[in-house]
């Protein structure tokens, strides 16, 4: 598959040389899920179907020749939902807020001339995989390093400190009482943004994470 993937990509991109758009194209190489169960993420926990950082960190790749400098990495924290305003940016149209409003626009990053504000990333996967992913049927909330998971199932929460803990092995929600607090009411405010099915998931797990504090 990946040796299939690897040919097919190069078809498309010798394709753009051949109609003479290669110059002025805008390709993004990414993936909306870690690997499935019969690949690894290692050392990453978790795979596709968790909110583990192996079910949602996944490699993002930028050509956009003229506007990215070649061989440049960033660190800059981006969501699947930035690719759409991002998208509009680069062909010179208006954004469309109502459209994407969980979405930066990422050129001034692609093109080195910004960053990008700070912002709480949210997953919310409110189902319970068929292969059995540790991690699904949960919701997560990032602000910064410090990322909070909720499991729907009994409603307890792990808080880990990504930039200390990129492999989730040392919860800290215990320890970090405030903080894992306010991010657990963000969390509630987020699912009860998005759908009256997910508030009650939310205020259902919140509740049941009083009685049953499990770290």
């Amino acid at each position: 598959m990946v040796g299939n993937l690897d040919h097919n990509v190069g078809r498309l991109l010798g394709e753009l040389r051949k109609r003479g758009l290669d110059k002025n194209t805008l390709v993004i190489f990414t993936s909306d899920n870690g690997g499935f169960f019969d690949s690894s993420c290692l050392p990453l926990r978790g795979r596709k179907g968790a909110v583990h950082e192996g079910g949602i960190r996944v490699p993002m790749i930028v050509r956009w020749p003229g506007k990215t400098r070649a061989g440049s990495t960033s660190n800059e924290q981006v969501i699947s939902m930035d690719i759409f305003p991002t998208v509009l940016a680069a062909a010179g149209l208006p954004l469309q807020p109502g459209q994407h409003s969980d979405g930066l626009n990422l050129t001034p990053v692609l093109t080195g001339k910004g960053k990008l504000p700070e912002r709480t990333l949210f997953w919310h996967f409110p189902f319970r995989h068929r292969r059995g992913a540790d991690g699904s049927n949960a919701g997560a909330i990032r602000q910064g390093d410090w990322k909070l998971i909720r499991y729907y199932t009994d409603g307890r929460e792990e808080l880990y400190d990504l930039s200390s803990d990129m492999l989730e092995k040392t919860d800290q929600s215990s320890s970090q009482t405030e903080r894992h607090k306010a991010m657990s009411k963000k969390l509630d405010a987020f699912l009860s943004s998005v759908s009256k099915g997910s508030e009650r998931s939310g205020k259902n797990s919140r509740t049941k994470n009083r009685k049953n504090k499990m770290h």
